[in-house]
């Protein structure tokens, strides 16, 4: 089992950390050189195969990751740590894009879910783009390398939450009003 979550401010930084449990004890990792004076979050983990992870988060500030700077304009991001949480790589997400949750599939391809809070075009890079009314939800794949694949846009449905099974079949959670289709089968709404 891994957790993440924010370290207290301590000394006028804020961190981000990594809590791995497991049948033979706990070992806790302090991400680093992700750190800021500003608020910086984490919002979903998935551990790859190779005891590394990947980290979706944000920051209200800049924040140099590895050789990457992202967060300020943009603050939303995804962050390749190796097993002892060195950062690898970082990526910049789509302004409003709200990562609400990260898996990764048999393939190590990674897939995001989340929301748009205002509404508009979120551009993932690579010729991927979607349109979307404020709330709205998306699903998107990245390839192993964090390179956008492709994305599916959610409407009507808000804040899901993503799991994946052993044969990659993927599990969305969340709330929607009215009617929202997923995968060819329209799901109205209890009210």
């Amino acid at each position: 089992i891994a957790l993440v979550g924010n370290e207290p401010r301590d000394g006028g930084t804020y961190k981000i950390w990594v809590s791995i449990a497991s049948a033979t004890g706990r070992q806790g990792v302090v991400i680093k050189n992700i750190s800021s004076d500003r608020p910086i979050w984490a919002r979903s983990l998935a551990a790859k195969h190779d005891g590394g992870f990947w980290l979706a988060g944000g920051a209200q500030a800049y924040v140099r990751i590895g050789d990457t700077t992202v967060g300020g304009t943009s603050p939303g991001f995804l962050a390749e740590l190796s097993p002892s949480g060195t950062p690898l790589r970082a990526i910049a997400l789509p302004f409003g894009s709200g990562v609400r949750g990260l898996v990764l599939d048999s393939n190590g391809s990674l897939r995001l879910v989340g929301d748009s809070g205002q509404g508009g075009e979120l551009d993932f890079g690579n010729g991927v783009t979607l349109a979307l009314k404020q709330g709205d939800s998306y699903l998107a794949l990245l390839s192993p390398t964090g390179e956008a694949q492709s994305a599916l846009h959610l409407a009507g449905l808000q804040a899901p939450s993503i799991a994946i099974d052993q044969d990659d079949f993927i599990v969305l959670s969340g709330t929607h009003t009215g009617a929202v289709t997923l995968g060819g089968v329209e799901i109205a709404s209890a009210d």
